[in-house]
């Protein structure tokens, strides 16, 4: 089967509404004064609130309908937020409310956050409404925590809202390393099709596959053997694509941080299109470090992506797929834009540093940034004036643009490529027959030409090769779709070490089984006598 890869994924955090300012500190350290929660653990602790507190809560729940949940948990978070405030209340960077969250036992995305002063209750009952109406059209919140707290001239109100649709069965927030961690539960209406994607200590991601329309999961994680940290997420879908439900770190073989050290450096000053920019040095910096090939942007690509974004700013929406655009697939058609890879992420934050390290954060939107095949990116950003300050709605869009094949080399080249895996697996060379590869040839040209099925050539090419089980002890056929000579190079039947003689024929072309421009390798495998 050809490789088609559409990984889409909301990832924006929370939003944080800068209603009071913030002032610039580039390192800062915080530590909780609360006990750390032990476990994850989701139950229906439901808050009642009252004076100050009652009057904001009232407010902000008549945004939606059914009325927001106001949540225990989430109003210790709040609480503990208002807390560490300063005389002029500088909104807690996001990587603060990251680390507070987890440290209270939730597992649900960071929440969108707010600060807001007024003279009164009903005042700030008013301004906390204002700043959260954009937020729950954006997003399907369904939790809400408040905490107030008197300061000279008036209130000051730390708002909450969350998205709460996982829930998992109690899991220490620390494993033991090696053995392996489970994870149960269940995502909750709009959403479905649950699924976990998984960034162990040894920064490998993996997603375990779901059960269709599932809303449960029961899976084990493998713990690695190293200490460190391991990222969980829960995705699901729904008609705004696929939604990240719950992420958290456990901690393998080692205790959970007690202090966070963070990079407090605001993101004032700069434009969309420098964030923009910035993003994908940021992108290129990950994938140098871990020996991956840089991005180049693309101006189509560029285009799609800042096209989805304004769309969502001015829609009141995040997601992947558009009620007026589409899927990213029906986008990138429209542009007249194809390719056998497309990974989309989406993020919101303050700076570009923020956006980037939340999605590092994801183990799926890492996945993305991270993916060996995609070679070009684009990157739309919008800004998104909150207070006195402005935030960034990103849209990234991942692809692989393929080299034109080369007829005269590419067989050549990947015979190159083929002994070069089979040497460093200890396999001996392989050699091209002649005659193998002119029927090899002959079978994917009349894939392409005539318009052929996959099972019809290969099943003809194995009646013709029935005269050489005289000369063979076996003879096999590979046929393979993919985007890159690399990649078929990497097929294990290749690597089989008894194959000593190989009949190759390889060409470029579209076709209704496979798409456009796939690259389609057909291989004679022979095992001499």
């Amino acid at each position: 089967m050809r490789l088609l890869t559409v990984l889409l994924l909301v990832g924006c955090g929370g939003t944080q509404a800068r209603v009071a300012g913030r002032r610039a500190v580039r390192q800062a350290e915080w530590a909780p004064s609360t006990p750390r929660a032990p476990r994850y653990e989701i139950g229906s602790e439901t808050w009642t609130p009252a004076g100050a507190e009652a009057v904001v809560v009232a407010s902000v729940s008549a945004l939606t309908s059914p009325p927001l949940v106001a949540d225990e948990p989430l109003h210790r978070l709040a609480g503990q937020l208002l807390g560490m405030l300063g005389e002029r209340a500088e909104t807690p960077p996001g990587a603060v409310v990251e680390f507070a969250t987890r440290w209270n036992g939730l597992v649900e995305p960071q929440p969108a956050l707010f600060v807001a002063e007024a003279p009164d209750p009903a005042a700030l009952a008013e301004l906390v409404q204002d700043a959260m109406r954009g937020s729950v059209t954006r997003q399907p919140y369904n939790r809400v925590a408040v905490a107030v707290a008197e300061v000279p001239g008036g209130y000051r109100a730390l708002a909450l809202l969350s998205m709460r649709y996982c829930e998992i069965e109690p899991l220490p927030v620390s494993h033991a390393a090696g053995r392996p961690v489970a994870l149960r539960g269940r995502i909750l209406a709009p959403f479905r099709s649950a699924r976990v994607v998984v960034t162990d200590s040894d920064s490998r991601t993996r997603q375990l596959p779901g059960r269709g329309e599932q809303t449960g999961f029961d899976v084990e994680l493998a713990a690695s053997p190293r200490p460190g940290r391991m990222q969980v997420e829960v995705l699901g879908d729904s008609e705004r694509g696929v939604t990240v439900l719950a992420n958290f770190p456990i901690w393998i073989g080692r205790e959970p941080p007690a202090v966070l050290s963070y990079d407090a450096s605001p993101g004032a000053g700069m434009t969309a299109d420098e964030v923009a920019e910035e993003l994908l040095r940021l992108a290129n910096e990950a994938r140098r470090v871990r020996g991956l090939g840089t991005l180049e942007r693309l101006g189509v690509l560029d285009r799609v992506a800042r096209a989805h974004s304004e769309d969502m700013h001015a829609h009141g929406f995040v997601g992947h797929t558009s009620k007026r655009t589409g899927s990213t697939t029906d986008r990138l058609a429209r542009a007249g834009f194809q390719s056998p890879v497309v990974l989309e992420n989406i993020g919101r934050g303050y700076s570009a540093r923020e956006i980037h390290e939340r999605l590092m954060l994801s183990p799926g939107h890492r996945q993305n940034l991270l993916q060996r095949e995609v070679t070009h990116a684009g990157i739309g950003v919008v800004v998104e004036p909150e207070g006195g300050e402005q935030a960034f709605l990103a849209t990234q869009v991942f692809a692989r643009v393929t080299r034109a094949l080369d007829p005269r080399t590419a067989a050549p080249e990947l015979l190159r490529l083929i002994n070069e895996r089979r040497g460093r697996l200890g396999a001996p060379a392989t050699e091209a027959d002649d005659g193998l590869s002119s029927m090899a040839r002959r079978a994917v040209t009349r894939f392409f030409e005539e318009r052929r099925n996959q099972r019809e050539v290969v099943d003809e090419l194995n009646e013709s090769l029935e005269p050489f089980g005289l000369a063979y002890r076996r003879v096999a056929v590979l046929f393979a779709a993919t985007s890159s000579l690399e990649e078929t190079a990497a097929m294990e039947p290749l690597m089989e070490p008894g194959v000593r003689v190989v009949g190759v024929g390889i060409a470029e072309g579209d076709h209704p089984e496979i798409g456009h421009r796939a690259i389609v390798t057909i291989v004679v495998l022979a095992w001499p006598r």
